[in-house]
């Protein structure tokens, strides 16, 4: 059964409990029925009125509270309630109940005062400003009410706010209304009392049964009233000391639930909250379990990717290493054969006191020629490694275009002359602009393209050379009426050691020479292309960037240095000591004939390096020819100890090693040689730089 109708009934009951003493005061005071019957009508009307009033009140109590519950649960559905339309029409109806009992008294006062009845006259005035000032009362009530109600209409107010209004302003007012109510109520019932005492000899047997019936009816309206009080409250408490209760911890304990009214639906509604709680709870945890999981499968695929990349990064770099200790070790092993091919090759092909027979010195030729070839491969390949490693240094500055042109074309034409080529230099009329790049590297690429179309060319053809100024580049293009390259071998052209099918043939090449010239120029933030056709010729161009402020003390290339034949030149250097410290017979054999070349010379020999040392703090040589690598002390160890001797300290000291590395030479620079010599050397380079040094010392 509905709350309302519950209400209802009891209402009804305690009317009924209540009225029913004044109807056997009726039957039994037949002689006075008109004056009972108006007395009974009025009083009825204003207990009516009175409880109608405190009920009008709980009702627009009770639609409030319901109003706030519903907005707790489920805010959606308050939006859908009737309870505001429930506190409205309660609110018209406690207005009403209100006009209506004011009218009742002033009616009753007006009729006390035509009957001239001074008693009841004063009490009905006083009864009159009772109920008056119960309507002002009321009226602060309605107020109140229609503030919480705007509020909850607005929706700017939680339940807590609402319900702190409730109690604040709604609450204190109704009491006082209800407590108002019920002196009027019982001042109803005094009033019956005193007019039943002005007829008491008529009604004697009539007040006794009444007065036992009035006090049957109101223990029968309190017992009925606390039942209902309990009934209501009991839910009420119960759900609020689950509240309590409640916890993301406790979420088992529910509501009990029993019959079809307003307070079993809330406990349903209110345990299928905890289930839905519960459920989303339950579901959260199994999501952060899940994601906990994933993030520690990441965690550890993470993990696993960096020991896979730290492998092989480890691995690359133990590739790159062993790659480069290779080279290294190939370098240094094939120089030191290299030393002594080419240079008895050059002293047999330089020697004036032996002079060779036209016929040999074209076979002494041809191994210098294939000698230099293999040094030149063994330079491309140290060069190729240090640009793949990253180590190649580039020094970018403005350079003049025309100064790197007129440099790299000093370097090839003699060898144009000799393999009849003309070389056409179209720029010379042309203004160049200014470039941003390394001057040395440059020339090493323009030097590499202007000898191979003087290479692959035919006796009497022509090799081009011009620019075109771009937007933000100059494209340098190099052209040859060569044999061409075939279009099926094109893709293969910057390929190492691919000489596109000219391997074995007359025309001397690596094969790793363009390579090297594409990885510069992209060091040097340019391009490199080609165009080519069999039988015709090609054009290989370069785009090199424009220098944007033109630094006129830039790096310059130097031109090219004519190495004068120092065995003919009449310098003699006179009574001078040269120390040579080598481990390897072949070739102290080798710089021994080497000296011969420089008359009044005498040579030491040392295979060991702590000796060398001895022998150059006992006989102070003028120069000391040191190498790098030897057993037991090296040749860095021997400086050192030289250096730090005041007697050696002064001595030249020139290295003349196959290490032939970058960082071998810096590291040689570094450690104090004067001079660092790679094997196989140069003999004319040689012997310039030892009468260098030999012409710093004075004549003993």
């Amino acid at each position: 059964m509905k709350l309302r109708n519950k209400l209802i009934i009891s209402f009804i009951c305690l009317v009924g409990i209540l009225g029913f003493p004044f109807l056997v005061m009726v039957v039994t005071s037949q002689g006075s029925r008109d004056h009972i019957d108006k007395m009974v009508h009025v009083n009825v009307k204003e207990i009516e009125f009175s409880s109608n009033f405190n009920y009008a009140i709980q009702r627009v109590k009770s639609n409030l509270r319901e109003m706030m519950l519903e907005l707790l649960i489920d805010p959606k559905a308050a939006e859908l309630s009737r309870a505001r339309e429930n506190v409205e029409r309660n609110i018209e109806y406690l207005q009403r109940i209100g006009a209506e009992w004011q009218a009742i008294v002033e009616m009753d006062l007006a009729e006390n005062h035509k009957d001239q009845d001074f008693d009841a006259l004063n009490l009905e005035k006083e009864e009159l400003a009772e109920v008056r000032g119960l309507l002002v009362l009321m009226e602060k009530f309605v107020k109140a009410t229609n503030e919480l109600m705007e509020l909850y209409n607005d929706k700017v107010a939680t339940p807590a706010t609402l319900y702190e209004r409730f109690e604040k302003n709604v609450e204190p007012v109704s009491q006082i209304i209800q407590s108002k109510a019920f002196e009027l109520h019982k001042d109803a019932l005094n009033e019956a009392k005193r007019e039943g005492e002005a007829f008491e000899k008529e009604l004697i047997y009539a007040e006794q049964i009444t007065l036992l019936f009035v006090v049957f009816s109101f223990v029968l309206a309190c017992v009925i009233a606390v039942i209902i009080a309990l009934r209501m409250t009991t839910p009420l408490k119960q759900l609020s000391d689950l509240t309590a209760r409640i916890s993301p911890e406790n979420l088992e304990e529910r509501l009990p639930v029993g019959g079809n009214d307003e307070f079993s639906v809330l406990a349903r509604r209110f345990n299928a909250m905890l289930d839905l709680l519960k459920a989303n709870i339950e579901k959260r945890e199994e999501s952060e379990r899940k994601v906990i999981e994933a993030n520690n499968e990441l965690e550890q695929k993470v993990r696993e990717r960096t020991a896979t990349l730290k492998e092989a990064r480890e691995a690359a770099e133990r590739a790159s290493a062993a790659k480069t200790e290779f080279l290294s070790s190939m370098s240094h092993e094939l120089r030191t054969p290299l030393n002594a091919i080419l240079g008895f090759a050059q002293l047999l092909n330089q020697s004036r006191r032996f002079p060779l027979a036209e016929k040999q010195k074209k076979s002494v030729d041809q191994i210098i020629i294939g000698g230099k070839f293999l040094l030149a491969l063994i330079d491309q390949l140290l060069e190729l490694n240090k640009i793949e490693a990253g180590e190649m240094q580039i020094d970018l500055d403005c350079v003049a275009a025309e100064e790197v042109l007129a440099e790299s074309l000093s370097f090839v034409s003699a060898r144009a002359r000799d393999e009849k080529v003309m070389i056409v230099n179209m720029t010379q009329a042309e203004t160049l602009p200014y470039l941003r790049t390394d001057q040395t590297r440059l020339c090493q690429v323009l030097v590499n393209l202007l000898s191979n179309g003087i290479k692959y060319n035919k006796i009497g053809g022509e090799v081009r050379i011009w620019t075109e100024l771009q937007e933000d580049r100059l494209k340098i293009i190099v052209a040859d009426t060569g044999v061409g390259i075939s279009e099926e071998l094109q893709d293969k052209l910057f390929q190492p050691f691919e000489r596109l099918g000219h391997d074995g043939g007359q025309v001397e090449g690596t094969g790793i020479g363009l390579t090297i010239a594409k990885r510069i120029i992209e060091s040097l933030g340019g391009r490199i292309g080609f165009e080519s056709r069999k039988d015709e010729g090609s054009a290989f161009w370069v785009e090199v960037p424009l220098c944007d402020q033109i630094d006129n003390t830039g790096n310059i290339c130097l031109p090219d240095t004519v190495v004068e034949d120092v065995a003919q030149s009449g310098v003699r250097p006179l009574h001078r000591k040269i120390l040579y410290v080598e481990d390897n017979r072949e070739n102290i054999k080798l710089m021994t004939a080497v000296i011969q070349e420089v008359e009044g010379c005498e040579f030491l020999v040392s295979m060991d390096g702590a000796k060398g040392v001895k022998i150059a703090q006992e006989q102070r040589p003028d120069l000391i020819l040191m190498d790098i690598c030897m057993p037991g002390m090296t040749g860095f160890e021997a400086l050192k100890q030289l250096r730090a001797n005041p007697q050696t300290k002064d001595i030249p000291v020139i290295a003349v090693s196959a290490s032939a590395m970058p960082n071998d030479v810096q590291a040689g620079q570094e450690a104090g040689f004067d001079e660092y010599v790679t094997k196989p050397f140069d003999l004319a380079d040689l012997l310039t730089k030892i009468y260098h040094f030999l012409d710093r010392v004075p004549a003993g």
